[in-house]
């Protein structure tokens, strides 16, 4: 089952402050899901993948038509820019159900999905320099980069002196590179190495030498802290959370600050954004939500106190998407990293097809 979706014109009248994202049919009855179905229903399986890729391209859309210099970036997501096995078999499933159904061809996996791809611009692969196994192996990566994607990668190398390396690695590869003498999620700048400093403008993503992912800003006493550390770095590249600790918005002279290196040139600054997972820290939480209330916020992530996994194709849940997105452009960055993508495998599994 896919997702309905109209023209960029619906996109744009549905909500005033945001995009308007892909839509589902609604549900069959009191607390259905729509993406749910059963082993007697093989047409009403559900397509977890599909739905993410549609909500991920309204949201391009969105950002083309307002402006087309806004940069989209994907961290992980990789199965979203391809055609995977379960898709597939859901294909197949409902070529069988239809009466002229096998007249249709269905392409294999590994097929691009090619207006996904035209409406991000690079892709952020977690792990790849300093991991045992990287998530992308070179022939994956060198598809992507024919798609026209740019490619990054963020790894916490655990030492400084590990660094030159992976960096000399990413860039044979042709990939930019965050690299950090940490072993987990950058909280603070600290073990964050720029290398291959450049005293040159960057104004696309291809332009850059290097960039910074930063994770988290809890560390930092005062929103004044963190971005004084913030603008006395030459990254070509920022990361960052649109809000101080989550509730703090950034202004747009704030954000306009953040654009110029130390040595003074032009960077690029992008906000992090999380498509499928609610945090109870975050502006828009509300104080009576609790798990399944509202019917969209579901199980807490045990590993992650505060963070929940939401119905990500809910209409509720993506109006707060669409706000979101529409005002990290309103505040002046240059674009956005999408993150969560990766939520979709676990839902396949949960929904194997036999």
């Amino acid at each position: 089952m896919t997702a309905r979706r109209g023209g960029l014109a619906a996109l744009m009248a549905v909500m005033l402050s945001g995009p308007a994202l892909a839509q589902q049919p609604a549900p069959r009855g009191p607390g259905a899901d729509p993406l749910r179905g059963s082993a007697a229903a093989p047409l009403e399986v559900p397509d977890y993948r599909n739905a993410l890729r549609q909500t991920v391209t309204a949201l391009g859309e969105f950002a083309r038509h307002k402006n087309q210099y806004f940069s989209i970036v994907s961290r992980g997501g990789l199965g979203l820019v391809v055609k995977g096995e379960y898709e597939v078999k859901l294909e197949e499933l409902k070529r069988l159900r239809t009466p002229d159904g096998l007249a249709v061809p269905v392409e294999p996996a590994g097929t691009v999905m090619r207006q996904y791809a035209k409406l991000i611009d690079g892709v952020i692969l977690d792990g790849q320099f300093c991991v045992e196994i990287p998530t992308a192996s070179a022939a994956f990566v060198q598809m992507l980069r024919q798609t026209g994607l740019t490619m990054l990668s963020a790894d916490h190398c655990g030492s400084v002196q590990t660094l030159p390396d992976a960096y000399r690695a990413a860039r044979r590869q042709g990939i930019i590179p965050h690299l950090d003498a940490g072993r987990g999620p950058l909280q603070d700048l600290s073990a964050a190495v720029p290398l291959n400093e450049s005293s040159e403008n960057v104004v696309t993503l291809a332009d850059a030498r290097n960039f910074l992912l930063l994770d988290s800003n809890s560390g930092y006493p005062s929103k004044k802290h963190w971005l004084d550390a913030l603008q006395g770095t030459n990254f070509d590249i920022l990361a960052i959370d649109p809000f101080y600790r989550d509730v703090e918005p950034l202004t747009p002279q704030e954000v306009r600050a953040l654009k110029f290196k130390k040595l003074g040139a032009r960077r690029l600054v992008l906000a992090r954004m999380d498509v499928t997972h609610a945090f109870d820290t975050k502006y828009y939480w509300k104080s009576d939500w609790r798990a399944g209330s509202p019917r969209w916020l579901e199980l807490p992530i045990l590993s992650q106190p505060g963070a929940f996994e939401v119905q990500y194709w809910n209409t509720e849940w993506q109006a707060i998407l669409g706000k979101t997105f529409a005002g990290i452009m309103d505040l002046g960055f240059d674009g956005v990293v999408l993150e969560g993508l990766d939520v979709y495998k676990s839902r396949e599994a949960g929904a194997p097809i036999k």
